[in-house]
């Protein structure tokens, strides 16, 4: 098969002592079993490759889009919406304030 490469592996204590114990119960080497994991991980018989990730159709019509008035109405309403629920929070905000200087002047 080639020429063998020597190399250290860190390991757990836990799993190199299961790993020593599987290879004993086997009747095999820790080096044999190490090298028929790594050959099972990296697939020796046939190398998956993925496929290409295809974005699905999800188109709507586009029947509202297709005035750029419409998309620009929208963001317009969406903006004063925001607005206004903005200026009423600020407005209680001011009235609990007013109430609140009240209590404590009096």
């Amino acid at each position: 098969m080639g020429v063998n490469m020597k190399t250290t592996l860190e390991l757990s204590d836990a799993l190199f002592y299961s790993a020593k114990e599987f290879a004993k119960q086997s009747q095999t080497t820790l080096r044999a079993l190490v090298e028929e994991g790594l050959r099972r991980v990296l697939g020796e018989q046939t190398i998956k490759t993925k496929t290409a990730f295809k974005l699905r159709d999800a188109s709507v019509g586009g029947a509202m889009l297709a005035d750029g008035r419409a998309m620009l109405q929208m963001y317009d309403d969406h903006v004063l919406e925001r607005q206004r629920r903005v200026d009423a929070d600020m407005q209680k905000l001011w009235k609990t304030k007013q109430a609140s200087k009240k209590v404590n002047a009096a």
